[in-house]
């Protein structure tokens, strides 16, 4: 995988791309970029948490660097992560949907692709603080200043429990069985579409 990024990157206009581990002193960082590929992030979690290089990504991040992140690398940037869950089925109670602590570079949102929609309101009418972000494929999010900007050929769903008036998401003890959660606010947001996250509102192009 990692000849597939630096062939990618390289083609890109970078001249120097390395992979990292934990154990990668902190200064190797200071005018760099990262990018969290795919795969798991509870291993990500495992294997940076609290380890130098992970808090070089922190003071990176905190300086203004840029940090990126892909399937798994991205859903580790928030402070909640989705770990598990059915993608395809309706939203489920129980433990059906499993969340762990992220990286929390960004706070207040859990991330999927939208194809995950299920697990994506399972976790959100189970953890109303958190804005659930859902993109298409080949889309993200960059993430600036309290907002984020759509980019990319897909589109993005923001998933807001917060004006809930109903859900049963705390009495279904059964994994199986399917949740009804009313008064879901969703969001959809079209490429350059911006959104702020401090408010959970979509921003018009003069806003």
């Amino acid at each position: 995988m990692f000849a597939t990024y630096r062939k990618a990157f390289a083609d890109l206009g970078a001249k120097e791309v390395v992979p990292l581990k934990a154990a990668t002193r902190g200064d190797a960082l200071v005018d760099g970029a990262v990018v969290l590929t795919g795969g798991d992030q509870l291993k990500l979690t495992r294997q940076f948490g609290g380890a130098p290089v992970f808090q070089a990504i922190q003071k990176l991040y905190r300086d203004g660097g840029v940090v990126g992140g892909t399937s798994a690398g991205a859903s580790v940037m928030s402070d909640t992560m989705l770990v598990t869950g059915d993608s395809e089925s309706s939203p489920k109670g129980g433990t059906a949907v499993r969340m762990a602590t992220g990286f929390a570079l960004i706070t207040g949102v859990v991330g999927q692709h939208f194809a995950g929609r299920g697990r994506l309101i399972g976790c959100v009418a189970q953890n109303p603080k958190s804005l659930g972000l859902g993109t298409d494929e080949d889309t993200a999010v960059a993430v600036e200043r309290g907002r984020f900007t759509v980019i990319g050929p897909g589109g993005l769903y923001a998933v807001d429990a917060a004006p809930v008036t109903f859900s049963t998401a705390a009495d279904a003890a059964d994994d199986d069985q399917p949740l009804s959660v009313h008064d879901v606010t969703v969001h959809v947001l079209a490429p350059d579409a911006a959104f702020a996250l401090t408010h959970r509102r979509p921003l018009r192009q003069k806003e």
